[in-house]
């Protein structure tokens, strides 16, 4: 039976294959020349770490699997748990036990492991993203941190030396011209004028050390940046501004903008960049502008703001939410599986059950001699009895009440057993 419904999906997918699709798989079995293994084989591999290497690698091995022409193809046909499966099975075969299949199953499940190979490359472009940023930005703050260090300890010392000279400065008698040679007499020039660059330096790093020595990394970032940009984004509502200059880096990108127009989006840039985010005639730096962009996406990305929705992990919110629709058609299965009543019939059965539940216990105390309760309350010559048989030290002192809450316990502990 199992057998029959795969190849009938087998030859469902391959009825709604296109031939320029067929001949794309035809090549992804082939080895390339020059090359020594099929571009199968390539496809899956486990990505290394975040280098600009590996990110124009697997960028490039996306777009040639988006090349094939694979988003053409309807991917609802086939059910999810179902698509996993067939992708996991198909990793385990090389090329060439994918040929001995015949052409119906061979073709099917190329397409399942075209399908989920889309998914894991996009998950894995934004994660390799995620901590190159992360990496970059690490760097740059501990270099910053030394040299802030550094210099702060210049810093002291500069400010020794002006406040030296500043003193003199103050206590020149005010009768007696102020001339440089008598000055340098009491002050070091040298010593001064290493002082005053030191001070400038220290207010240069303060100032934008960080934006600086970010943006020595930004030939980096580029080299593979043009390639992330093109992945298919999205954006939930609220955060279209990061969309549209994902759009402008595009239109920058093909040659469509020569210039980033000054009314670009800027609010997701970070508060270290925005400084030297403008020049004095108010035009934006674009160079600054991108990395700023740069992290704003890996920090959307995380906050699920912005998602790829042809990823598995990276998708939007509400995708991993049932909506109306879906809801209606597995609310039976969910309730069954639950072992749960539906919503119309709660009222029903919790009436039902508690009438069941006030027979039994009405049934089970009247098999039970130990203690009766006579209109509401439990039996007076009862609790008498049990005051005289209880035997502990102190009883003669114990009140009434001590005697009924123990033979209650007592009772309720014998009807639950």
């Amino acid at each position: 039976m199992c057998c029959q419904v795969h190849a009938q999906l087998f030859e469902t997918i391959f009825a709604n294959m296109s031939s320029p699709l067929r001949q794309a798989i035809d090549e992804l079995l082939l080895i390339p020349e020059g090359q020594q293994r099929t571009y199968f084989n390539q496809l899956k591999e486990y990505p290394p770490s975040a280098k600009i290497s590996s990110l124009k690698t697997f960028s490039d091995r996306y777009q040639a699997l988006i090349d094939t022409g694979i988003n053409e193809f309807e991917e609802k046909i086939i059910d999810t748990t179902l698509l996993n499966y067939l992708y996991r099975l198909t990793k385990r075969y090389s090329a060439k036990d994918i040929k001995r299949f015949k052409d119906h199953k061979q073709y099917a499940l190329m397409i399942c492991f075209l399908l989920e190979t889309r998914k894991v490359l996009l998950d894995r472009l934004v994660d390799m993203h995620d901590q190159y940023v992360m990496e970059i930005c690490r760097q740059t703050k501990n270099n910053h941190d030394k040299k802030h260090k550094e210099f702060r300890q210049r810093q002291k010392q500069a400010i020794d030396i002006l406040l030296h000279a500043t003193g003199l400065l103050l206590d020149w008698p005010d009768d007696k011209p102020i001339f440089k040679n008598e000055l340098w007499l009491r002050i070091d020039k040298k010593h001064l004028l290493a002082s005053i660059d030191d001070l400038i330096r220290f207010k240069r790093l303060v100032e934008r050390g960080y934006c600086n020595l970010l943006m020595l990394r930004y030939p980096s970032l580029r080299k593979y940046f043009a390639h992330f940009i093109q992945l298919p984004f999205a954006v939930t509502k609220g955060t279209g501004a990061l969309l549209k200059a994902i759009e402008l880096v595009r239109q920058l990108d093909s040659g469509n903008r020569k210039i980033l127009p000054n009314d670009a989006p800027c609010r997701f840039i970070t508060k270290e960049l925005r400084r030297w985010l403008k020049d004095d005639a108010g035009n934006i730096n674009r160079n600054v502008w991108e990395m700023g962009l740069a992290l704003a996406m890996r920090d959307a990305i995380r906050s699920g703001d912005l998602y790829l929705p042809q990823s598995k992990d990276h998708v939007s919110f509400w995708d991993l939410t049932l909506n109306e629709l879906t809801w209606d058609d597995t609310k039976k299965t969910a309730y069954s599986e639950l072992n749960q009543p539906m919503p119309d019939e709660i009222q029903s059965i919790l009436h039902s059950t508690f009438i069941d539940s006030t027979k039994t216990v009405e049934h089970r105390f009247g098999l039970d001699n130990f203690a009766e309760i006579v209109n509401g309350k439990l039996n007076s010559n009862v609790m008498t009895n049990w005051r005289f048989q209880i035997n502990w030290p102190g009883c003669k002192k114990r009140s009434m009440r001590t005697c009924q809450l123990f033979v209650l316990s007592s009772c309720l502990w014998r009807w639950i057993k």
